[in-house]
C-alpha cells in the first residue's frame, strides 16, 4: 500500500512538472509571436515610410523635368540665361533629382494624373493608408484584409510597381484564412485576377474553375468563363478553351461581341490543327464581319483573315480589355501577315524591274 502511494505521488509529481514546463513552452511561444508581429508592423511601417519618400522624389524629379521641358519648349534652348530663374538650391537639388533618375522620369504618369484632375494621391492609397492603420491597431476582420490586398493591386495596375503586386498577393494569402472569404466568388475572382499579374496562369486558372463549378449564379459568370478559356487557350488547352467560347457565343460578355468570339474560336480550332472546323469558324467570322455593318472590301474569308490590319484590330481590343495572352498571340499573327506583304510587294517590284530590264534589252 505504502509503494501505491509512492508511485502515485511520484506520477502527480511528474504530472506537475510536464504541466509546468507546458506552461513555460507555451508562454515563451506566445512571446515569440508578439515579438515576430510587432518587428513584422514595424517592417511595414518602414516600408510605408519608404515607399512614400520614394514616389515623393519621383513625383518632385518629374515636376522638375517637366519645368525643363517647358522652358525648352518656350525658348527653344536651357542654357546660363534660363538658369537664371533657378536659385542655387533649386539646381542643387534639381542635379540631385537627376542623379536618383538619370534614366527614367515617368513623365507619363504625371501627364495623365494631370489630364485626369488627379493632382493628390489616387483614392485607393489615401483608402490605403487608413486600412493599414486599423490593422496596426488590432483590427484584423477578412474584409479589411480583403480591402488592403484590392488597394495595392490597384496600386500595381496604376504604377506598375511589381513590389505593390507581390505585396497585395501576400494580403490575399492572409485574407485565405478567413472561411467567409473562401466562399465568396468575388473574392475567389479578384485572388485570380492577381495571380494573372503574377503570371501564375495555372493556378489562376483553377480559382476560375472553382468558381465556375461551384457559384453557377455568380453574377460576373460570363466575364470569369471567357478570362478562363484566356488562360486555358495559354496552357494548350484549346479544345476546353473552345467550349468556353462556344458557351458565351450567344451572350458574350462585354466589350467582347458575338464576331470577337468567333474570330477567336477560328483561331483555336486553327490551333488545335482542325483546319475544317477552323475554315467553318473563319467564314461564319466573316459573314458576322459584314452584319455588323464594317466597310466590305475582302472578295472572301481567306482574303479578310489574310489581312493584318484585321489581326491589328482584334489585337487592340484585347490589349484594351487588359486579356495581354491573347493580345500577345494576335498580334504576333500581324507580324508574321505584314511580314508575308512585305515579301510580297518585294517580289512584285523585283518583277517589275526585272521586266522593264528586259523590255530595255530587248
Amino acid at each position: 500500500h505504502r509503494e501505491r502511494l509512492r508511485e502515485r505521488k511520484e506520477r502527480h509529481l511528474m504530472h506537475n512538472d510536464d504541466m509546468y514546463m507546458q506552461r513555460i513552452l507555451d508562454e515563451r511561444e506566445k512571446l515569440r509571436l508578439r515579438t515576430m508581429e510587432k518587428t513584422h508592423r514595424v517592417e511595414m511601417a518602414v516600408e510605408d515610410v519608404r515607399s512614400h519618400q520614394w514616389r515623393s522624389l519621383e513625383a518632385q524629379a518629374t515636376i522638375m523635368a517637366l519645368v525643363r521641358l517647358f522652358v525648352i519648349k518656350q525658348f527653344g534652348f536651357f542654357d546660363g540665361h534660363v538658369q537664371a530663374i533657378w536659385s542655387a538650391r533649386e539646381l542643387k537639388a534639381l542635379a540631385a533629382h537627376v542623379q536618383h533618375f538619370p534614366n527614367m522620369l515617368r513623365v507619363n504618369i504625371v501627364l495623365m494624373s494631370s489630364i485626369m484632375g488627379q493632382k493628390r494621391d489616387p483614392p485607393w492609397k489615401v483608402a490605403l493608408r487608413w486600412l493599414r492603420m486599423a490593422f496596426r491597431d488590432g483590427y484584423k476582420g477578412p474584409t479589411l484584409l480583403r480591402n488592403i490586398a484590392k488597394c495595392y493591386v490597384k496600386l500595381y495596375e496604376a504604377h506598375l510597381h511589381y513590389n505593390d503586386l507581390s505585396t497585395g498577393w501576400s494580403w490575399y494569402v492572409k485574407a485565405c484564412e478567413h472561411l467567409a472569404l473562401q466562399a465568396s466568388p468575388s473574392f475567389l475572382d479578384e485572388m485570380a485576377r492577381a495571380l494573372y499579374l503574377l503570371c501564375r496562369f495555372q493556378h489562376a486558372a483553377e480559382i476560375l474553375a472553382r468558381i465556375i463549378y461551384s457559384f453557377p449564379t455568380y453574377v460576373r459568370m460570363p466575364t470569369v468563363i471567357f478570362r478562363a478559356a484566356m488562360l486555358m487557350w495559354h496552357l494548350g488547352l484549346y479544345e476546353q478553351s473552345t467550349d468556353y467560347l462556344l458557351h458565351l457565343l450567344e451572350s458574350p460578355p462585354a466589350p467582347w461581341t458575338d464576331l470577337d468570339l468567333m474570330f477567336l474560336i477560328a483561331r483555336l480550332y486553327l490551333l488545335d490543327e482542325n483546319k475544317a472546323h477552323a475554315t467553318f469558324a473563319y467564314d461564319d467570322a466573316f459573314r458576322r464581319y459584314r452584319v455588323h455593318g464594317f466597310h466590305f472590301q475582302y472578295p472572301s474569308w481567306k482574303a479578310w483573315v489574310g489581312d493584318a490590319a484585321v489581326w491589328r484590330h482584334f489585337g487592340a481590343k484585347a490589349l484594351a480589355a487588359n486579356e495581354y495572352l491573347v493580345a500577345k498571340d494576335l498580334y504576333q499573327q500581324v507580324i508574321k501577315r505584314r511580314h508575308d506583304e512585305v515579301q510580297v510587294e518585294h517580289r512584285q517590284e523585283v518583277g517589275i524591274f526585272v521586266g522593264k530590264h528586259r523590255d530595255g534589252v530587248g
